[in-house]
């Protein structure tokens, strides 16, 4: 039998789609299996898409003084069940059609809103043969929304995120389990020395230089432009390249500055489907929390600065990046340029860094959740 797999994900945050899209390949590799990538909001749900996905985006990244309190006010029990309720009562027939039609037979969601919604679509469908599971994208410090509803399995990235769901909000430990963390599957490889020459060559390096990149994710790297003029009057020799995303402001920004950059090479980049390059030629990444770019960062045995987290959600992954001195958090500009310097006026101080980062031995753990979930 053919097993059709559906994956639920929303665009609130880069992690969600990443995730969804990367275990879509997982399965696909898989002759028998048939994975579809299913967003409730695609289709024309204009008012629902901007309260939801936008509304979302600029609450956490727009108005970070008034996101703490929204998220801890979103943590009060009605809330989180209103919330849940009310996102499965207007897609869940819809949902449950595209079940129906494709024959779907496992349904995974990576987003918190989709925890009744695919209980519901199961009954609704009336085929208590679907397997339905949820992936946490969040790997250590993750929002009670999560764990409010214990109707699917979870699947964790960490032991103190699955401690804290028996423990706390009471779940089988039979139905939590922990694996590593979902990652591309390109970022499982390093490039080797010669290839690292060749690709600064060809996108305008000189190979001889340390590299530092600046990157923050789709939504850009916060006060990116100032970061870059203050990293460019290091006494240093280094090159600079900053990836705006999809962030046409700071994109324009940031070309002033490279323009001031003191005769420094400085490359600005949009949006680019070179990050897995540009990662693998720089020596150290100056960026954001974002749980995906932090470990595809360490995958690759880059030192990593963060200069900002989003309250909450990615908090535990600052404490993993500074407890493991696998890097730095640094809030203001002339701080993250003493970091910088510090790893890279020293061989020794960039060498302690990448061997912190090899003994936690950060693993991709696509493959593996997407086998357990066929085997359920």
């Amino acid at each position: 039998m053919k097993e059709r797999v559906l994956l639920l994900y929303l665009r609130t945050g880069g992690g969600h789609i990443s995730a969804a899209r990367a275990l879509k390949e997982a399965f696909e590799r898989h002759e028998a299996v048939e994975a579809h990538l299913y967003n409730p909001l695609w289709r024309g749900r204009i008012l629902h898409r901007w309260l939801i996905e936008k509304g979302y985006r600029r609450a956490s990244s727009g108005f970070r003084t008034f996101w703490p309190f929204f998220y801890e006010f979103s943590k009060l029990p009605w809330f989180m069940d209103l919330s849940q309720r009310l996102f499965s009562l207007v897609f869940r027939d819809e949902v449950a059609a595209y079940v129906r039609r494709h024959s779907i037979t496992r349904i995974v969601s990576v987003h918190f809103l989709h925890s009744c919604l695919i209980n519901d679509v199961r009954r609704r469908v009336r085929e208590r043969r679907i397997r339905i599971c949820t992936v946490v994208t969040d790997p250590f410090t993750a929002h009670p929304i999560w764990f409010r509803r214990r109707y699917s399995r979870r699947i964790v990235f960490s032991e103190r995120l699955r401690t804290l769901a028996i423990e706390r909000y009471r779940f089988d430990p039979r139905r939590v389990v922990c694996m590593p963390i979902i990652l591309r599957r390109e970022f499982q490889t390093r490039l080797a020395a010669p290839r690292v020459h060749q690709l600064k060559e060809e996108l305008g390096f000189d190979p001889d230089k340390r590299l530092v990149l600046l990157a923050g994710g789709g939504e850009g790297l916060s006060n990116g432009d100032r970061l870059l003029l203050e990293l460019a009057g290091s006494s240093l020799d280094f090159e600079l390249a900053i990836v705006c995303g999809n962030s046409d402001e700071l994109y324009r920004k940031c070309r002033r500055a490279a323009q001031a950059g003191h005769d420094r090479k400085i490359a600005v980049y949009g949006f680019t489907d070179r990050m897995y390059d540009l990662m693998n030629i720089c020596d150290v990444v100056v960026g954001k929390a974002g749980p995906a770019t932090v470990m595809e960062v360490l995958l690759l045995r880059k030192p990593l600065i963060i200069t900002s987290y989003m309250y909450g959600q990615e908090r535990g992954n600052v404490e993993f990046v500074v407890e493991n001195r696998l890097g730095f958090f640094v809030q203001r500009p002339a701080g993250v340029r003493d970091r910088v310097e510090h790893i890279l006026g020293d061989e020794g101080n960039l060498e302690i860094i990448r061997e912190n980062i090899a003994r936690v031995e950060i693993r991709n753990g696509t493959d593996q959740i997407a086998d357990y979930i066929l085997d359920l």
